[in-house]
């Protein structure tokens, strides 16, 4: 066996915030040591979630996928007292040890908190707080790797890190104010991030290579009663009216053939006939995290003839469902802020889509505006259709609506909730009708044919 640290080299780090230079060591894929520990952290983190059957990564698929795709993935492991982050890349494995901050639980509840709260009170010090936490987390998860990873990243982060909207972390120093938001050093400009699981994902594994009948969208939309509400407590509690799921999945439909099921059609039950036959499936409605137990998420569905309440799906009920789509899109959902470094023990709305079979999710870290969602998914959508990654279609979505918006729609809330995981290769999109020019001309050729024929 190899020992790690005659192979390890040191590099200067970036300070972080006035701490002293870390170390970074590096190594090849075939030092055992590196890869025997990295197995031994995976394995540790899955018992304390109560899993146990821990597949071995395939490193050479991994290397194979990250070179192909023209990715580097980051690790985070969180302990009571210590950060560790592993880096790959196509050649070689990069890891670095920092002390825990004591206070990185309250930034990140902070940031999160800043992030949501603002639109509805629009005061500076939310704006405040949000500039500094999001700027010294970008200085502690990394500004010390940034020498090494590409423009495109992976990240692997469970519990608290994985609710950090990694896009709206800010990788400057800069003087703004409020009324300069479009300004701000948005890490969206400088990375395209999406998110796994596991590494395993990456290597395209067995499971995942079923294939759905149906190639077209199955897009849902239900409807729900009573007013809209502003108030920030409130509005993380009531499942109001969503203004916009409507003429968002109806614009979604004319980019590309889609099943539509709008208002009471939108209903828990044929949500559960219809899902393991789609392709694609994109859900605007609304989500709720469960902060106590995650099997208790729920989606919310239009209520059917025989009930005067809302229909919920359980996130404990979706991961029996035998998915083969390759993307689930819940959109206008809310994730939750979490308060508990236990949260890593709760499954999300996107872990059960992933554990039911979908290849990749694409969800949000708070319930969304409207507006933004509506404007949002139908670029996405325009995106896909031109065969970009699915992680290059989102973030050039995001970028438009960056660039398209003015004042405060440029904040953080309205744009960075959005975040994929898992499989981010080209998802093929069929044409509508009128996008295929030789069918109406062949249709209206047979036409003409059929009146000559059939002439009296």
């Amino acid at each position: 066996m190899k020992v790690f640290l005659a192979l390890s080299i040191q590099l200067l780090l970036i300070p972080l915030l006035g701490a002293q230079p870390s170390q970074i060591f590096r190594t090849k894929y075939d030092d055992e040591y590196t890869l025997h520990e990295y197995h031994e952290r995976v394995q540790s983190q899955l018992e304390m979630i109560g899993h146990t059957d821990c597949l071995l990564v395939d490193f050479s698929d991994v290397r194979k996928h990250l070179e192909e795709e023209g990715q580097s993935a980051v690790h985070y492991f969180l302990s009571s007292s210590t950060l560790t982050t592993y880096v790959f890349t196509p050649n070689d494995i990069f890891k670095l040890q920092q002390d825990r901050p004591p206070e990185l639980l309250e930034d990140i509840i902070h940031l999160r908190k800043s992030i949501y709260t603002w639109p509805f009170t629009m005061q500076k010090d939310h704006l405040s707080i949000y500039y500094n936490t999001a700027y010294k987390l970008y200085n502690l998860l990394l500004a010390p790797i940034e020498e090494i990873i590409g423009e495109r990243l992976v990240i692997l982060a469970d519990g608290l890190l994985s609710s950090i909207p990694f896009d709206a972390l800010l990788y400057q120093a800069t003087d703004v104010t409020s009324n300069e938001l479009s300004k701000y050093p948005f890490l969206i400009y400088k990375h395209q991030i999406s998110f796994a699981y596991s590494l395993v994902d990456l290597a395209s594994p067995k499971h995942f290579n079923k294939q759905a009948d149906k190639q077209e969208i199955l897009a849902y939309a239900p409807s729900f009663d009573g007013h809209s509400v502003m108030d920030v407590t409130a509005r993380q509690r009531y499942l109001g009216p969503i203004a916009g799921n409507i003429p968002e999945v109806r614009a979604i439909a004319r980019i590309s053939p889609t099943s539509l099921r709008i208002g009471k059609k939108a209903n828990v039950d044929n949500f559960l006939v219809e899902a393991e036959q789609y392709n694609i499936i994109h859900l605007a409605t609304h989500a709720k995290a469960n902060g106590i137990r995650g099997e208790y998420s729920f989606l919310a569905f239009a209520n059917t003839k025989d009930s005067i309440e809302d229909e919920l799906l359980y996130a404990a009920c979706l991961t029996a469902l035998p998915l083969r789509a390759e993307m689930v899109v819940l959109s206008a959902c809310e994730g939750g802020i979490p308060n508990t470094e236990d949260d890593e023990k709760k499954i999300t709305l996107a872990q059960a889509f992933h554990r039911a079979g979908a290849k990749s999710t694409l969800t949000t870290l708070w319930r969304i505006d409207d507006y933004s969602a509506s404007v949002i998914m139908p670029s996405f959508y325009n995106n896909l259709k031109k065969g970009l990654p699915k992680d290059e279609a989102l973030r050039n979505a995001k970028l438009a609506f960056l660039q398209e918006q003015k004042g405060p729609r440029v904040h953080p809330f309205y744009w960075s909730p959005f975040i994929f995981h898992g499989d981010m290769k080209v998802v093929r999109l069929e044409e509508r009708m009128y996008n295929k020019p030789w069918k109406p001309i062949m249709l209206g050729v047979i036409l003409i044919i059929l009146m000559i024929r059939f002439k009296p």
